[in-house]
């Protein structure tokens, strides 16, 4: 909390009324955010049975809060000269009564202005040493909400979402109360190299629908698009893997969609993917005839640890797969996690998955691969097999097997494969490998940014009410 916050929060505790100014704030998100900050804890302070009211006074356009009705007392001056603040305070001592009505027509506008003094709040950089004991309770509070359909966020938290890799750039945002230390909404995001990610966005189930997600939404595009580097934005992160895309559910599949395609996202083509579990790995046995196969077309598997031996794996994971899936696989080798190599005759590369161990620190990134009521979970990641070629359909059905293998020797109870694309699906669906199970799906978007000032970036940036800098 900053000594500002502490200022205010002070000032606002000790009075007995609040009268906050505004000029102008239909066009100003500070003003418009801490105006609806101060709203909140005026009541909050009402809720508790103490006398706490708001007055609001427009001196410039009257309608910054014209139609929101969560201001109770709206006064409109028009203007701040000295007769206008006389003639307010004559009014705010009772010795005059304020006459008078908005001008123009409010007819057209109504439902638009409505929206917007719905839809600003006051969002901030998220401060770790501040906000990470609210962010942990409201990752709480959405794991709770969305039980069983993500059931991933049970074993997330805080540290989940800060990576601290200098070859990415992190900015993380929030919606919080600061005098009572709670988050109500955040939002993650990472550059590395010339692509953006939106990651996890996360909203108090108790307070949806108070356009805290579109705030946070539109304050993380914000950041990216100023971002010179950035020309493609995706929607979802493999690293860290808490929020692959949109999540893919009975009641999710719609509603969530739409409220990103409502913000300007492109969801006619989502690239799916997916985490899959063996519930019982300790029951687990190969599907009959697969090793046969292998053998039969000359793939040969080996484990390799250390960023050292990794170097053709790196490469093959740079041709064939997104820049955030190179990192982790240098942040799980780094970790000591191993990677299964699939090799043809001539010992060229086809294929690899990364074998997490477990105690390497892996599941804060990956919390599918956290262990819950003491159950040990095995984890196998991000299989990368080049898509062209008879064999990469055996190669990604060998991948998963022998990944399962090193999974069973280490006396897991539970394997899960994470970050699996649909090809890889298929693979494994036509084996019957399975034992493996649907756990989560997700929808992961992108949307591409052109620095040639096209029309589509153009209205892109006219809705974040971003400056143009030509």
């Amino acid at each position: 909390m900053t000594d500002r916050d502490t200022v205010h929060e002070n000032l606002i505790e000790k009075a007995s009324a609040v009268i906050l100014v505004t000029a102008d704030a239909n066009r100003n998100l500070y003003q418009a955010g801490f105006t609806k900050h101060v709203d909140m804890m005026c009541s909050m302070w009402r809720a508790k049975g103490h006398k706490k009211n708001l007055i609001v006074v427009a001196v410039s356009s009257p309608y910054d809060f014209a139609l929101d009705k969560s201001i109770g007392t709206y006064i409109c001056t028009y203007d701040f000269t000295d007769d206008a603040m006389h003639a307010l305070v004559r009014t705010l001592m009772g010795e005059s009564k304020h006459r008078g009505s908005i001008p123009g027509t409010m007819r057209k506008a109504r439902r638009s202005m409505k929206s917007k003094s719905k839809q600003f709040w006051l969002v901030e950089e998220y401060n770790a040493e501040r906000d990470a004991t609210g962010l942990d309770g409201l990752v709480a509070l959405v794991s709770r909400a969305s039980s069983p359909e993500m059931p991933y966020l049970e074993t997330s938290s805080a540290v989940s979402f800060v990576l601290g890799n200098p070859n990415i750039q992190e900015a993380h945002f929030v919606v919080r109360n600061s005098s009572k230390n709670e988050v109500y909404g955040f939002v993650a995001t990472y550059v590395l190299g010339s692509t953006g990610f939106v990651g996890p966005l996360f909203v108090d189930p108790n307070k949806r629908n108070l356009s805290i997600g579109r705030s946070l939404h539109r304050r993380a595009m914000r950041a990216l698009v100023q971002n010179q580097n950035v020309t493609k934005i995706q929607l979802g992160t493999a690293l860290p893997a808490v929020f692959l895309g949109i999540p893919v559910g009975p009641e999710d599949a719609t509603s969530v969609r739409d409220w990103f395609a409502n913000s300007g996202w492109d969801v006619q083509f989502p690239r799916r993917l997916t985490n899959m579990v063996i519930h019982q790995l300790s029951a687990w046995a190969a599907p009959e005839g697969l090793l046969q196969s292998i053998q039969r077309a000359n793939i040969s598997f080996d484990l390799i640890y250390g960023l050292e031996n990794a170097e053709n794996v790196l490469e093959l994971v740079a041709s064939e797969a997104n820049p955030e899936v190179v990192e982790l696989y240098k942040e799980a080798l780094a970790r000591s996690c191993g990677v299964i190599r699939a090799k043809a005759v001539d010992e060229s590369l086809l294929g690899a998955v990364i074998i997490v161990k477990q105690g390497s620190g892996m599941a804060n990134l990956v919390p599918p691969f956290a262990s819950l009521a003491g159950e040990e979970v095995a984890g196998i990641l991000a299989p990368v097999v080049p898509p062209q070629g008879q064999q990469a359909t055996l190669v990604l059905q060998g991948l998963a097997l022998m990944g399962v293998r090193q999974s069973k020797s280490q006396k897991a109870s539970k394997a899960v494969l994470s970050w699996v694309s649909l090809p890889c699906i298929c693979a494994l669906w036509k084996r019957s490998m399975l034992t493996f199970r649907w756990d989560d799906r997700f929808w992961m978007m992108c949307m591409r940014i052109f620095r040639q000032w096209d029309l589509r970036f153009y209205r892109l940036l006219k809705r974040l009410r971003i400056p143009l800098r030509m």
